[in-house]
């Protein structure tokens, strides 16, 4: 990710106080509005806790959509009862608000120390180097503690790292700091794609999935303008610390919102949390969905988080007012195609949505670079407006799906270990396409560079689309449409 420093003195977004919040309470209830509309009763089914059901379906299979809900006994049991992908919902809404809030807060409490280009390079890469090495210990905590406690704990470490960026003093406890907010980022997303796992069933799983993507691209348009403001009124550190105590208080939530779902049987001994690994790469459709991961994700992190950036504000002059707003499209553009992408994926298969997204994502990489006269012919805001857009549509179209292929005909206690491939293969991906991609920029300009990564994604929509392990497939037992 690219942060872009800003002035404290000079607010990126004219807006007060009141039109964040109002805009923040509103993006929301539209979120719930459309995610959970028309509803239906909810219904709770067990883990048979002797058995290692193959179907890879929940401890709440055979809910209709995910409705999950359980009746309130009283009002002291209001927050437990809640359904749980509107528990999923506020806890990727309550992580990530904070998150991308951090976007324009960290350049400017880096500034002070009057870092070299490569230096800053560390401080952002210090965030992948440790989801990169928790991802399997995180997973191990996954099966032995449950999911609950690794979500709870990963909002407070998270708590704690931005009070330490708030409040440190030297450059290594800033690194220290983005270390911890990885290994926090990883244990929430683990956990939280682990609880909606364990709530799902294969012919609902992506649509499941759905709703917590759609909060978190909504989170990532308004989180960046939270932070502007909160450091245009008090300071960064102020502001980072108001964040970190926020988190607080959103870890107490959580922990009274969510229910453990980790079934007793998945539960591992110490010295047997490397045999599902073992066992997974045995299994073709696993590799095959590693290596779509891996390409997919490094193309789309190579483009449109590291070259994009560099485009917009060396080709088109572009502040960090200009960059937000292109973000913000991006997101919005992720948020109201997860849905409908979630409903393919299901009905039709996943590969309905994997490989028109990577080719998408593919074609848009190779005409970026020609961003500059398409804005001649087209001008520059509706040339943006698409490719941003072409580029936001694959990222919505693949994301829904992409934890579906790696659990799906998989037995439940398979799956903490097939989501911790997926994060690691995605990471893998980013950090190396990154580095190769982008060392090429300063010698040979945009135009190479995109254009291998979306030759890269184009191959490997075409190469996935001719496998036929049933990897992509729709899931056994999926009803039609």
């Amino acid at each position: 990710r690219t942060h872009f420093p800003v002035s404290a003195s000079k607010p990126g977004v004219a807006a007060t106080p009141f039109a964040v919040a109002a805009t923040t309470f509103g993006g929301f209830h539209a979120l719930g509005a459309l995610v959970f509309a028309g509803e239906k009763e909810a219904e709770e089914d067990a883990w048979d806790s002797d058995s290692d059901d193959p179907s890879g379906a929940g401890p709440c299979a055979g809910a209709d959509d995910g409705a999950l809900g359980a009746e309130a006994g009283g009002s002291g049991e209001a927050l437990a009862a809640a359904d749980p992908v509107t528990v999923a919902v506020l806890a990727q809404s309550f992580f990530y608000l904070p998150y991308t809030a951090m976007a324009p807060i960290v350049p400017l409490l880096c500034r002070r120390f009057e870092l070299s280009v490569e230096l800053w390079g560390a401080v952002c890469a210090a965030e992948g180097v440790a989801k990169i090495f928790c991802a399997v210990p995180v997973a191990g905590l996954l099966n032995n503690w449950g999911r609950k406690p690794i979500l709870v704990w990963s909002f407070l470490c998270f708590s704690v790292a931005m009070l330490g960026l708030a409040f440190s003093g030297t450059l290594l406890e800033i690194c220290l700091a983005r270390l911890l907010v990885g290994a926090a980022t990883l244990g929430q997303n683990s956990a939280l794609q682990m609880y909606l796992s364990d709530i799902s069933t294969p012919e609902n799983k992506s649509r499941i999935m759905a709703p917590a993507l759609m909060a978190q691209n909504m989170a990532s348009v308004l989180g960046p303008l939270l932070g502007g403001q909160l450091v245009n009124r008090m300071g960064e550190q102020s502001a980072m610390a108001c964040l970190g105590a926020a988190t607080l208080v959103f870890t107490v939530l959580n922990q009274a919102m969510m229910k453990e779902t980790r079934p007793q049987f998945v539960s591992l001994k110490e010295d047997d949390n490397i045999k599902p690994y073992r066992e997974l790469f045995q299994d073709q459709r696993i590799i095959e969905a590693v290596l779509y991961a891996a390409v997919y994700w490094g193309a789309l992190a190579s483009v449109l988080f590291c070259l994009v950036p560099l485009i917009l504000t060396r080709e088109f002059d572009y502040g960090p007012s200009g960059v937000s707003l292109c973000y913000a499209l991006v997101f919005l553009v992720g948020f109201l195609s997860s849905k409908p992408a979630a409903e393919i994926a299901d009905r039709k298969g996943r590969k309905a949505v994997l490989i028109p997204g990577l080719s998408i994502i593919g074609v848009a990489a190779m005409l970026f670079p020609q961003s500059p006269k398409l804005a001649l012919l087209l001008g520059e805001g509706p040339a943006l407006a698409v490719l941003l857009s072409a580029l936001a549509l694959g990222m919505g179209l693949v994301s829904p799906a992409l934890p579906a292929i790696f659990t799906d005909n998989q037995r439940p206690s398979l799956h903490v270990a097939s989501l911790s491939l997926l994060r690691l293969s995605t990471e893998l991906g980013a950090v190396s396409a990154s580095l190769v991609i982008c060392s090429f920029v300063e010698s040979v300009g945009f135009g190479p560079p995109m254009f291998l990564a979306g030759l890269f994604a184009l191959c490997e929509a075409r190469r996935f689309a001719r496998f036929d392990g049933g990897e992509g497939e729709r899931p056994e037992g999926l009803a039609e449409a």
